[in-house]
């Protein structure tokens, strides 16, 4: 769920006016999981607080928060280059974390 608040803030950070008035007190990826807190914190308390559905208002906000992390996840092992010859000789369920290792040796 880090991930998918990291991405949300990148989101938010969308925003030119945003982005100019952060990057100015601070570097931006320290920023982005603070300020979508927040930003969720700002929006959903209140709702939250005010009506009968919390419980699901919540769920929802977390399924939500848990795919954009997903999404971020797979685009960053999209990226990765896997050696037909790792693919080929090792099982599937395997096959990764052996790229990943290997990449990193070398």
């Amino acid at each position: 769920m880090i991930v998918g608040l990291y991405h949300l803030g990148t989101l938010i950070f969308l925003n030119k006016s945003l982005n100019k008035i952060f990057s100015s007190i601070s570097e931006l990826k320290y920023q982005k999981i603070l300020v979508s807190v927040n930003l969720i914190l700002f929006v959903f308390y209140p709702i939250i607080l005010f009506t009968n559905y919390g419980s699901i208002i919540l769920k929802i906000v977390a399924y939500i928060i848990f795919i954009l992390g997903i999404f971020k996840i797979s685009k960053a092992f999209s990226g990765l280059n896997i050696p037909r010859t790792v693919v080929k000789h090792v099982p599937i369920p395997c096959a990764l974390p052996a790229s990943i290792m290997l990449q990193i040796a070398g």
